[in-house]
């Protein structure tokens, strides 16, 4: 069985995904894919690339670039040093921002099939809601 799990932050006015990168990163997390930066430019989305840590800016204009267009893009982004974290995908609307956790994702210690929303509620609410999060939606699916 499988299981599709993530969060999807709406917020109350379009903001471009370099700001909400930069309040992200301030908060802790960062682009670190086991030593180097994932992301999604792709028209069709579907070929992730791939760089070093040290051409990060590089890809925050490239992921502005792709927004910009009205298209979606996407990074990795991971806690701090503790290599768990996910795709945060920013929608061309900049009124979205979903994430899906699929790098090391953090199970509930009292039922392992289930993500620990609280985890990563707790790393993220504040910052989105700085930026002007105005709900949320999470989702665990199994097939």
């Amino acid at each position: 069985m499988s299981r599709d799990f993530g969060f999807k932050f709406h917020l109350r006015s379009a903001i471009g995904v370099r700001s909400i990168l930069n309040h992200l990163v301030q908060a802790g997390w960062n682009p670190d894919d086991y030593g180097s930066v994932s992301y999604l430019v792709d028209p069709d989305f579907f070929d992730w690339q791939s760089t070093e840590l040290e051409n990060v800016e590089s890809v925050y204009e490239s992921l502005s670039a792709t927004q910009e267009s009205r298209l979606p893009c996407a990074i990795v982004l991971t806690w701090k040093d503790t290599q768990i974290g996910g795709s945060f995908i920013f929608m061309p609307s900049k009124e979205e921002v979903t994430l899906s956790p699929v790098i090391n994702p953090v199970r509930r210690a009292d039922c392992e099939m289930l993500l620990d929303f609280e985890w990563y509620l707790s790393r993220l609410v504040a910052v989105l809601e700085s930026v002007g999060m105005s709900g949320l939606e999470t989702f665990d699916y199994a097939d």
